[in-house]
């Protein structure tokens, strides 16, 4: 077994002070410091009805696209095949460039099709799968 060093002593220290500061001073001093107020001020008010109005936004959004799941997955459909078209004008841009005549900016628009096709795509995959 390997000796115990000073650093590790140091950042053992660190880690149980911090564990004693997080369980002890920190909700004592909220509890002190902060009081629940009948009135708020005006800034509280203007964040509070801007969350509110995002939340409500939110809920029209979440409603308008279950209510519509068509719309939804032929917008699912059009962003996976733009990422292939975009996939396929990258590659005929290499060739074009390579084997025909040379493009202008030639790289530029390549590496911008080809992480435009990328996005596209990863934009089109479920990150919710369950197995």
């Amino acid at each position: 077994m390997e000796q115990v060093g000073p650093e590790q002593i140091a950042v053992l220290s660190g880690l149980v002070v911090s564990a004693v500061v997080s369980l002890t001073l920190t909700p004592m001093m909220c509890s002190v410091l902060l009081k629940h107020e009948a009135r708020h001020s005006r800034i509280y008010n203007m964040v509070e009805s801007a969350l509110v109005g995002l939340t409500n936004g939110y809920r029209r959004a979440l409603t308008a696209t279950l209510d519509n799941r068509w719309i939804v997955v032929a917008l699912w459909a059009g962003v996976a095949a733009l990422g292939g078209i975009l996939f396929m004008l990258s590659d005929a841009l290499l060739a074009i460039n390579h084997f025909h005549t040379g493009i202008p900016l030639a790289p530029l628009w390549v590496l911008a099709t080809y992480y435009a096709a990328q996005t596209f795509i990863a934009l089109s995959i479920d990150r919710q799968q369950s197995y």
